[in-house]
């Protein structure tokens, strides 16, 4: 198992709003976002989904756990939109860990629960796996 952690390359205030880290667990690819997902730390997650699907062994999933996430805004929800169908394409799926209103009332609302998985627990979007 491999772990790469590394602050977002944001300029000035926002270099604090999102911390991102990537492993490797069994084929599938964990990407935890934690912070603010909106306009400006977007391309970041953007980049780190990217290099997830890059690493992914089909059909095991790329899991993106939300779960340390306070905001989750429209540019979040666009990313899962891309990133869902960049995993069909792989041949894997996007699974979505989340637990909180934050981010499970946008994704509800928008009906993005459609294209991708979404689970409470890491555990659950892993157990096929283990």
């Amino acid at each position: 198992m491999s772990d790469t952690r590394s602050r977002a390359e944001l300029s000035g205030a926002w270099h604090d709003l999102v911390w991102i880290s990537r492993r490797v667990d069994n084929h599938a690819v964990v990407v935890q976002v934690g912070g603010e997902v909106d306009l400006v730390s977007a391309p970041v997650v953007d980049g780190q989904l990217r290099a997830a699907e890059a690493l992914v062994m089909p059909p095991s999933p790329v899991v993106l756990d939300l779960t340390t996430t306070a905001f989750f805004g429209s540019s979040g929800l666009a990313l899962l939109v891309k990133h869902a169908s960049r995993c069909a394409e792989l041949g894997s799926r996007l699974r979505v860990v989340a637990d909180q209103a934050a981010v499970l009332r946008p994704i509800a609302v928008t009906g993005i629960g459609q294209l991708v998985d979404v689970v409470p627990t890491i555990d659950q979007a892993l157990e096929h796996l283990r």
